[in-house]
């Protein structure tokens, strides 16, 4: 989770935490520590979880996606490479309990695409002014949890992006750190070094200096296939 406001949600929730544990037999019948001992013992409210896959076509692995949600109950389940085709329904992707949005890849080259399921409990919006003609491999959504608004992106970047493609992702980032956010996706950029925060090459280089410029968080902080990082900020 990343953006200046992301310790906006430590703060609040550490002191909800210190008012609950500073209850006293007094504070009982008080609707607002009553509140807050429900909100507590809601499992939603305990922590907002996310999941990121790159699924290589969705169709083959949609087994799987729905072991994954029975078994992990994310809040927040993002797909990269779902290799979305028009003829492929929602309902035939659709997860029970979560609310689906997906974006095809439409310029006729094979793959690409992303989805995004959130947890139909949780207040979610679509944020389509977010996205870009420049970029199109994206959703951004606006989730509302424990009171809180915060926006979430699932983005990917092919390797053979082009330099208008790239321009267009650096525009979205640079326009999502307004928001307490939290950005996740496959940007196919192996050359960044985040332990060193250097990056070898022109693209990685513009990259890493939105990042910065921008105040953003590498959350992965281990390789998740080989040596490739998944990019979750």
């Amino acid at each position: 989770m990343a953006s200046r406001e992301s310790g906006r949600t430590k703060k609040i929730k550490n002191k909800e935490s210190c008012r609950l544990r500073g209850k006293t037999k007094e504070d009982a019948g008080n609707p607002i520590t009553s509140e807050l001992v429900e909100k507590a013992s809601s499992s939603i409210y305990k922590k907002l979880s996310c999941v990121l896959v790159n699924a290589r076509s969705i169709g083959n692995k949609l087994e799987e996606l729905q072991l994954c949600a029975a078994v992990e109950k994310p809040n927040i389940l993002a797909i990269t490479e779902s290799w979305g085709k028009e003829e492929i329904v929602d309902g035939e992707i659709s997860l029970p309990g979560y609310t689906l949005f997906r974006k095809d890849r439409k310029d006729g080259r094979k793959g690409g695409g992303v989805l995004l399921y959130v947890d139909s409990r949780l207040k979610v919006t679509e944020r389509e002014d977010m996205c870009s003609t420049k970029f199109t491999e994206c959703i951004w959504c606006e989730v509302e949890f424990d009171k809180l608004k915060t926006l979430i992106g699932i983005c990917y970047r092919p390797p053979d992006s082009t330099e208008t493609e790239d321009e267009g992702l650096l525009a979205i980032i640079n326009k999502a750190a307004n928001y307490m956010c939290l950005i996740m996706g496959d940007f196919n950029l192996p050359c960044i070094n985040w332990d060193l925060v250097a990056a070898d090459g022109k693209t990685a280089n513009m990259f890493l200096d939105c990042i910065q410029d921008n105040f953003l968080y590498q959350q992965v902080q281990e390789p998740t296939r080989g040596q490739t990082f998944w990019i979750w900020f």
